[in-house]
């Protein structure tokens, strides 16, 4: 019961926001970390399924690269007032070399305040990408016509511990 609590504390001032969105609800609880559980709350497979049946996501992924599927968004979206591109899931399904980081990740075109965005990572110990790294994943997906601000937040196995150290 209290690890329900201690996980419920962590997203809840975060989903009020999302309350309209069930879509951006799913994906906030995949890369909300409960610090008394020490992992995330959601597994991403179970966020990545919840949004295919939204129909944010497709089934398949558009591109995948080393461990990484990468999923364009299909339907508008929006993850803490930012727009959704590209969700991220990263796994190992069979070993092809050196490095698996398991967890998700998103792409986001910066429309609004960042603020929201930046204490979601900071409480959940992900990582935000700028600009210059994420155009360039951006195009290695296959994106074209690429214009505005972006950013990228990973929720990643690597991010927690090197945000824990």
């Amino acid at each position: 019961m209290k690890v329900l609590l201690a996980a419920l504390l962590i997203v809840l001032p975060f989903a009020a926001m999302a309350q309209e969105n069930k879509a951006e609800a799913e994906l906030m609880q995949a890369m909300a970390y409960s610090k008394v559980e020490q992992k995330r709350i959601k597994e991403p497979g179970e966020a990545i399924r919840a949004l295919v049946r939204e129909k944010v996501l497709a089934l398949k992924p558009d591109r995948r690269m080393d461990y990484t599927d990468y999923r364009i968004v299909k339907r508008p979206a929006t993850f803490l007032g930012q727009e959704l591109v590209v969700v991220e899931e990263e796994y190992l399904t069979k070993y092809i070399g050196c490095c698996v980081n398991e967890g998700i990740g998103a792409i986001l075109r910066v429309t609004g305040d960042r603020a929201p965005l930046e204490a979601f990572a900071k409480e959940n110990l992900c990582k935000l990408r700028e600009q210059q790294h994420v155009l360039e994943d951006l195009r290695n997906i296959g994106m074209k016509n690429i214009s505005g601000e972006y950013t990228a937040i990973s929720c990643r196995e690597r991010d927690t511990v090197e945000l824990t150290r």
